[in-house]
């Protein structure tokens, strides 16, 4: 073989080779940093195939603590659904609703290191969480009228009381960080697109503030493009019947989603997340689902039917980032109307959530 062939042997090998390697190379997707663009929470790391962020709200026990053995089977049941998300919610407490600040001690070390231990175990069951550190008033007052004398001062003690909250995100990998829930008579406030640029630097993850849906109160957020998400606690009326049939509550999501798409066209472009969303199963919860009346008879089927209603309507558009149902357990009797884990609205959540 004289030298010419020997170097097109040797070129037929090398192109052969070069085949093999570029065709057997490993698809490496390059991974969004937070905050990248509107659509780009919709395909976050945590979120599943679909698209949707599939998740529960899960409260602490009444008298026991957060790290309770049931809390954390709970977590377990949950990730048995087909979700993969929960909604954690700590409570930092002031004392009335006129309060000018948030304690600078309202999260004492050893409630951190249980929260600690219960997104350990959230991660260890497979499910990407949302923190959201909640302000309560002890006279209660409702967070939606929590209204002190000096917003600015307010908020740059809530900003104060959530840093130890942002430093546990950080360390435990929490997928999302709620910045604040129903502050209805504070989040017009301009000093919270502060807040949210400070809390990038301490956090990485992304980041949402939930507002109360009652008298359109998500429409004074005028910052929402400094969050990844807008999260709405979605406790629309659905209708003005009692005992409201599958199509009633349809109809009900389509005014909703009719509300929102109006909404959206002229608001900062970020998907929407429920952040809870949920209906009493009582006579007339879906009329306010926000204020159940505790004396109303039972209605087990009123929620199944609600939640069938939303994944036919809401889920199906396209700025729809997902939801966490409210509630899977825990609570107290406040949020007993709300249960979820073992009744016939966790059999509709698990069919909608697509569980194997």
């Amino acid at each position: 073989m004289n030298p010419r062939q020997l170097l097109g042997l040797a070129g037929g090998f090398l192109l052969v080779y070069i085949v093999i390697t570029l065709t057997n190379r490993p698809v490496v997707t390059p991974r969004e940093p937070a905050g990248a663009g509107p659509d780009a929470a919709a395909a976050s790391p945590a979120a599943d195939q679909a698209g949707r962020v599939r998740g529960f709200t899960l409260l602490p026990p009444p008298g026991a603590p957060v790290d309770d053995a049931s809390s954390l089977a709970a977590l377990r049941a949950i990730a048995g659904t087909g979700a993969r998300w929960v909604a954690l919610r700590p409570v930092l407490t002031q004392a009335t609703g006129t309060s000018p600040e948030v304690p600078a001690d309202a999260t004492p070390p050893e409630e951190l290191a249980r929260w600690r231990k219960v997104l350990q175990e959230a991660h260890a069951a497979g499910l990407a969480v949302m923190l959201r550190p909640l302000v309560a008033a002890a006279d209660g007052t409702r967070r939606e009228a929590i209204a002190p004398p000096a917003p600015t001062a307010w908020l740059a003690s809530w900003e104060r009381a959530l840093q130890p909250w942002l430093t546990l995100a950080q360390a435990e990998r929490v997928e999302l960080f709620c910045l604040g829930s129903n502050m209805t008579r504070l989040q017009a406030e301009a000093g919270w697109r502060d807040l949210a640029t400070r809390a990038r630097t301490q956090y990485t993850g992304r980041l949402t503030y939930a507002s109360s849906v009652e008298e359109a109160a998500y429409r004074q957020v005028s910052w929402w493009d400094a969050v990844d998400y807008v999260g709405l606690d979605a406790f629309f009326p659905l209708s003005r019947t009692a005992e409201p049939d599958g199509e009633a509550l349809r109809l009900g999501w389509q005014g909703v989603v009719d509300e929102l798409t109006a909404w959206r066209g002229q608001a900062p472009d970020r998907p929407v997340l429920f952040t809870a969303v949920g209906v009493p199963s009582v006579v007339g919860g879906a009329i306010a689902p926000a204020l159940p009346d505790a004396t109303a008879p039972r209605d087990e089927g009123l929620p199944a039917r609600a939640a069938e209603a939303l994944f036919a309507t809401v889920w199906q558009q396209p700025w729809f980032a997902g939801m966490f149902w409210h509630t899977w357990a825990g609570g107290g009797r406040a949020h007993e109307a709300f249960r979820t884990a073992d009744t016939p609205t966790a059999a509709a959540l698990q069919a909608g959530y697509g569980a194997p």
